[in-house]
Order: structure tokens, then sequence, then C-alpha cells
């Protein structure tokens, strides 16, 4: 099976023959390639970082749930429509997804998918959002 080496050898060897077309082409597909990959990179962070601030509603809500009941929330039925209007969803998407909210009697936690099977989460304990694989 030809590696990269192969195929990058074989486009410097079209420039110096008469394979031009080949050359074209394959420079055209590699800058596709890259430039669809810098994209996918830039939009899913953007879309991450509009994601957590659409789930800062959440945070302030599941607090405000434990100043008043001295238990954090199960689920979002403890908190719609007594402390959140709606569920908020993230920015994730065409059309955003849900946002997981899950809780232990000392802490909880608000989390979202992102691309590549990652999970962007917000824990209580350390008042942080951090990225696990």
């Amino acid at each position: 099976m030809a590696g990269p080496h192969y195929l990058f050898v074989s486009a410097l060897a079209g420039i110096f023959t008469r394979r031009w077309r080949f050359t074209l082409y394959f420079g055209i597909a590699l800058f596709v390639v890259l430039l669809s990959s810098w994209t996918a990179n830039f939009v899913s962070e953007r879309q991450r970082i509009a994601s957590i601030a659409a789930a800062q509603p959440i945070v302030a809500a599941a607090e405000r749930f434990h100043l008043a009941t001295g238990t954090y929330p199960r689920s979002f039925d403890d908190l719609v429509p007594a402390y959140l209007a709606v569920e908020p969803r993230t920015r994730m998407g065409f059309h955003g997804t849900r946002f997981l909210l899950s809780s232990r009697p000392d802490r909880f936690r608000v989390s979202f998918s992102l691309p590549a099977w990652m999970l962007c989460s917000y824990d209580s304990e350390s008042k942080q959002w951090k990225i696990n694989d």
C-alpha cells in the first residue's frame, strides 16, 4: 500500500514531468482537506464556548435549588419551570442537543457531548469546566 511519502514524491515528480494534471488535482485535494479540517476545529471550538455560556443559567438554577432545598437537582424536572423557564440546549450542531445533569449529595455536574466522543463537564465542587476524553 502506498504511504504518504509515495504520494508526496509522486506529486513532486509530476511537477518535473508532464503529469501536471495529477499535481494540480493532488494540490487542490490537499488544500481542501486541510481547509476543511481547520474549519471544523474552528466551528467546534466556537460551539463549545457558546454551549458553556448557554449552560450558565443551569448552573445558577441548580445552586438556587440547592439553597432552597438543601439538595442538588437530580434532573431537569426539578428545575423546570420553577428555576428555569425552559430546558436550555447546547449550541453543538444545527439544532443543539440536550445538556446532561447529574448529582450526588455533595455536588452536581452539567455536561454536553463534543465531537470525537468527548464530554465537556462543569463540576460544582471545582466550579470549572473540563474536557474529558
